[in-house]
């Protein structure tokens, strides 16, 4: 696998790299230095979105690094397509992009370190949201995991949430 990113290194202080498999397993490499051990610690995270995450800062020992992550995914809205929905700059889509952009905020918020939903586009087929969830937070596997099951199920209960495109951007990461 290829490296996605490390925080600055420098001799004084430990780097985190991250390393994502084409089966989008991915994983954080803490080196035993970050821990006063002899061993390094992997954290593994899953998800069938696209997941990318970067130190943004030096490590001291004993230090959890933060984490970006960035959540690529898509939600399917059982309502009607309307064509405005193409044209970015017409008055439908914007009303539309900042009603699902607070939707999906409502949502999200209960990740730790929650920053920000970013809207892309919107795709026929009932209504199909693509969307970026910004996360920085220190990472926890398992309080990440256990959060992320709260949002599936937060995201189920949406209004004309299509239950099968939750699922499938739930599949592996939980």
């Amino acid at each position: 696998s290829l490296p996605t990113g490390t925080s600055p290194n420098d001799d004084s202080s430990p780097s985190l790299t991250t390393d994502t498999s084409p089966n989008n397993d991915s994983s954080a490499t803490l080196p035993a230095s970050a821990f006063n051990n002899s061993s390094s610690t992997t954290l593994p995270v899953k998800t069938t979105g696209q997941l990318t995450y970067t130190t943004t800062a030096k490590l001291r020992p004993t230090e959890i690094p933060v984490i970006n992550i960035k959540l690529d995914l898509q939600l399917r809205f059982n309502d009607t397509f309307k064509l405005d929905l193409g044209v970015p700059k017409s008055d439908y889509y914007i009303t539309t992009e900042k009603h699902y952009n607070e939707l999906l905020s409502n949502v999200y918020k209960n990740l730790t370190g929650f920053t920000e939903i970013i809207i892309h586009n919107f795709r026929e087929g009932s209504i199909v949201v693509n969307f970026t969830v910004r996360v920085s937070t220190q990472f926890s596997e398992s309080r990440f995991s256990d959060e992320l099951k709260n949002v599936q199920e937060l995201l189920l209960n949406l209004p004309q949430v299509n239950e099968t495109s939750v699922a499938n951007a739930f599949n592996q990461s939980l």
